[in-house]
């Protein structure tokens, strides 16, 4: 077997496939950190959603 053979057949996919692993590994977690950031998002919304509902409720109750 020469070298050309070796590299073409073994060296050049098991390269791909360790890249495609590693690139897949850093997506995952720019996603997770992506998506920790939307949570973060959606729970501030809601504690303000909910300080308004009261101070609606305490201005509708002061007659």
């Amino acid at each position: 077997m020469d070298w050309q053979t070796l590299i073409g057949q073994y060296v050049f996919p098991i390269a791909c496939c360790v890249y495609l692993f590693y690139s897949q590994e850093k997506e995952r977690e720019r996603h997770k950190e992506e998506s920790d950031k939307w949570i973060e998002a959606l729970n501030n919304n809601t504690k303000v959603c909910e300080a308004i509902k009261e101070r609606l409720l305490t201005y509708g109750t002061k007659d």
